[in-house]
């Protein structure tokens, strides 16, 4: 787990040294701007729902908002979550609670794509932080009688995910966002807003 961080921490670092050099526009906020050959985008606070991939059927909820920093196409700032997912089987049933803490960065790679329309903007997403799980899981025996037994268990785990995704900037402030990969949920959908 740890190498695949590291290697995605080292891929976006090196795009945007081959793209920009260290080219760099300081610490501040800027001012979003959807221009792919710009490189400048700016903060954005970002909502979607996804189809969880935790237990059985489920979903994932998640918010985030990025702060450009360092490199004009890398955004880096916090991010939260929940999910729940549900199975059962054979009298068998477990539910599943998330709560995540993530730190998230975004990079931005507009300029890979020649003639990339304004309106679009496609990135990398990578995600680190801790997720607290919840489980109870429920045995059902009927063979001696009728007899439920449930167990509880909570967990604290480190947590990685990675995804490829793009939003639609279909006004200055406001775009469509949305995102696949792997992690909490293998795609979510959303709205962005823009500062």
């Amino acid at each position: 787990m740890k190498k695949i961080f590291l290697v995605s921490v080292l891929f976006v670092l090196s795009m945007s040294v081959f793209a920009h050099g260290f080219n760099n526009k300081g610490l501040g906020l800027m001012k979003y701007n959807p221009n792919p050959t710009s490189g400048d985008v700016g903060s954005a606070l970002n909502l979607y729902l996804g189809p969880g991939n935790s237990n059985g059927f489920g979903f994932t909820f998640g918010a985030d908002f990025e702060i450009p920093l360092i490199d004009p196409n890398l955004t880096i700032g916090p991010g939260v979550g929940f999910g729940i997912g549900h199975a059962s089987y054979w009298g068998y049933s477990v539910t599943t609670t998330d709560i995540k803490l993530d730190a998230i960065a975004y990079y931005y790679f507009d300029w890979l794509i020649p003639s990339m329309p304004d309106q679009f903007d496609v990135f990398i997403n990578s995600t680190a932080g801790i997720k607290i799980r919840n489980t109870t899981e429920r045995y059902e025996s009927y063979y001696y009688g009728y007899d439920i037994k449930d167990v509880h268990e909570s967990s604290i785990v480190f947590d990685f995910e990675t995804y490829v995704g793009g939003r639609w900037n279909f006004s200055d402030k406001m775009s469509l966002y949305a995102k696949a990969g792997y992690g909490s949920y293998y795609g979510a959908f959303g709205i962005s807003f823009k500062f």
